[in-house]
């Protein structure tokens, strides 16, 4: 591994980019600028701050290289991480090499793939290029891309013709990304003393009743298949809708029964499956099981976003493939994502969309002792330079 790779790796793990305080986006934002300029690259920092309520910054970073081609790849990834948690081995903000790891967070998912491009970057510079480059790295993709990726992408919608998304795995070429439906069921009671349990009725064995009986609903999904590849490790051949209970909420004391139990849930769309369709399709399932246990519910949805998925005989995908097999020696599988990401965004306006990066299953992420394979840093920076080499 070369030093630059590492040298800025460590730089960006020591900005503390948590997602929930934001506290240091504005100096890992210049931190990364500066590293395009020195490259001698035309940048940029797009903050939406200004229509954030809590006035806090939100800085985005652009570096570009226009060199007239036809097209051009918007290359975009993210700085800002999930809370770093207790339980670590390894001082979560700075750099720990060992072997063939480097710990720290954020190193997988996904600054990682920040120095990664800066060395593809780097090596360009000196290079006859394919296509035109915007390379971002934004903020908030852990939380809400409104500031972020939304507000980056709406500005340069018109400029962009290819979108790869560095946030994926390096087991193969994700093609698309499945949707989300959250919500929240509030099952009613009648509250009273919990010494006198037989005056009242309990919401909480009710909901109890009602996610036991909703497994059979999980089951049913199961059955379901996408047109989308899944990966490898899933041991099955496509992507499959998902319903899972995540949160449980009643009560204010040990000795009071509640009016109401809340229960939080998460439903995975496959790419193809319409959030309107997926809406109904959760509904039906709710209340033709809340009315065979004589049980009485409300359901809200409290977030959604679409999934989405890209040809595999598109040009994109079919020349980053070759990229990967040229630097890896060995064939690439195809897939789409279990989880969603902000590619979301840029498939609605058009885009194809793909995603590639660092995140094994074993790295950690959002996680304790999160690290990335040195291997995979390097091989990232080589597959890119080999797709945006002419």
């Amino acid at each position: 591994m070369e030093n630059y790779e590492l040298k800025v790796l460590a730089d960006l793990v020591s900005f503390k980019t948590d997602c929930v305080t934001k506290e240091e986006y504005l100096e890992c934002a210049e931190y990364i600028e500066g590293k395009g300029e020195e490259l001698g690259y035309e940048t940029e920092i797009l903050d939406a701050g200004n229509l954030a309520s809590d006035g806090k910054p939100r800085p985005n970073v652009l570096i570009r290289k226009d060199v007239g081609a036809e097209k051009t790849v918007f290359m975009a990834t993210h700085y800002d991480v999930v809370p770093a948690g207790s339980g670590w081995t390894k001082p979560p903000y700075i750099l720990t090499v060992e072997g063939k790891k480097a710990y720290g967070r954020g190193t997988a998912d996904t600054k990682g793939t920040i120095s990664a491009s800066l060395g593809a970057l780097k090596i360009l510079r000196k290079k006859k290029l394919r296509y035109n480059i915007i390379f971002t790295a934004t903020c908030d993709e852990e939380e809400n891309p409104e500031f972020g990726m939304k507000y980056v992408a709406e500005k340069l919608k018109g400029e962009i013709d290819y979108v790869v998304i560095l946030d994926s795995s390096p087991e193969y070429i994700s093609i698309g990304a499945s949707g989300i439906l959250h919500g929240e069921i509030t099952v009613e009671g009648k509250g009273g003393h919990a010494g006198y349990p037989f005056l009242a009725e309990n919401p909480i064995k009710k909901a109890a009743e009602l996610i036991i009986d909703l497994k059979r609903y999980e089951d049913e999904l199961s059955k379901r298949e996408s047109i989308i590849p899944a990966p490898e490790f899933t041991r099955r051949s496509s992507l499959w809708p998902r319903f899972t209970v995540t949160m449980i909420n009643a009560g204010i004391k040990e000795n009071v029964i509640p009016n109401q139990c809340k229960i939080r849930f998460d439903r995975r769309l496959v790419p193809e499956e319409e959030i309107e369709k997926g809406k109904r399709d959760v509904l039906k399932a709710i209340q033709a099981r809340s009315k065979k246990l004589k049980i009485k519910v409300n359901v809200k949805f409290t977030y959604s976003c679409p999934g989405y998925y890209t040809d595999p005989s598109h040009p994109l995908v079919k020349e980053f493939k070759r990229s990967i097999e040229k630097t890896l020696a060995k064939p690439c599988k195809i897939a789409g994502e279990l989880g969603a990401n902000d590619g979301h965004i840029l498939a609605e306006m058009g885009k194809p969309v793909i995603s590639y990066g660092l995140i094994r299953r074993d790295t950690n992420f959002h996680t304790k002792n999160e690290f990335v394979h040195l291997e995979d840093l390097l091989n990232l920076r080589k597959i890119l330079t080999n797709f945006l080499v002419l």
